[in-house]
């Protein structure tokens, strides 16, 4: 089935931080969505489009299924501030999808380290998202809070998403793909 597909990334300061079997969190966040990227792109009629987040969520790349473009923009991506969003990245991945094509499957993938506490909250974003008939992923890397873990199982239950927790750069990789091909 051909997919639109946005990654939500998390861009906060910490994931700047170094965390054992990952090094930098955003080097290693940056490499997952390069490899994913890469295996959804070479299927024919998929698109992907990327937002990121902190305190704040901004759309870098449209739906698009040019790769080349796709992995500078990707390559391009690096921490960017305060605080941690992800509602408002999903708002604005679900505003990126309407653009879809009737026959897409609409799909969301968010790669974050936790530490929810600006914004829109998750579960409540994820509501908008079930509306509008897009499935979330969420993969995510480090510790989290009970409030996170509580938002992420509500917002994949809404979404018929999966959650997947990795705690190496080679089990990121692995999940942030299947999240995007499956």
């Amino acid at each position: 089935m051909i997919t639109d597909l946005v990654m939500v990334i998390d861009t906060s300061y910490s994931t700047g931080e170094s965390i054992s079997g990952f090094g930098k969190k955003i080097d290693a966040i940056r490499d997952a969505i390069l490899v994913a990227a890469r295996r959804f792109l070479e299927q024919r009629g998929n698109r992907l489009g990327v937002i990121v987040f902190y305190g704040r969520a901004y759309p870098i790349l449209p739906l698009s299924n040019d790769i080349d473009i796709a992995l500078r923009v990707i390559r391009s991506i690096r921490v960017l501030g305060e605080a941690s969003a992800p509602g408002d990245g999903l708002i604005e991945a679900v505003k990126l999808l309407r653009r879809a094509r009737l026959i897409a499957e609409k799909k969301v993938v968010i790669v974050t380290d936790g530490g929810f506490n600006e914004g829109i909250p998750l579960d409540l974003a994820a509501i908008y998202a079930k509306n509008m008939n897009t499935k979330v992923n969420v993969v995510t890397l480090g510790t989290l809070t009970n409030d996170d873990e509580r938002m992420i199982k509500r917002t994949i239950e809404l979404t018929n998403g999966v959650w997947l927790h990795a705690d190496t750069k080679q089990k990121l990789i692995s999940y942030v793909t299947k999240a995007s091909l499956e």
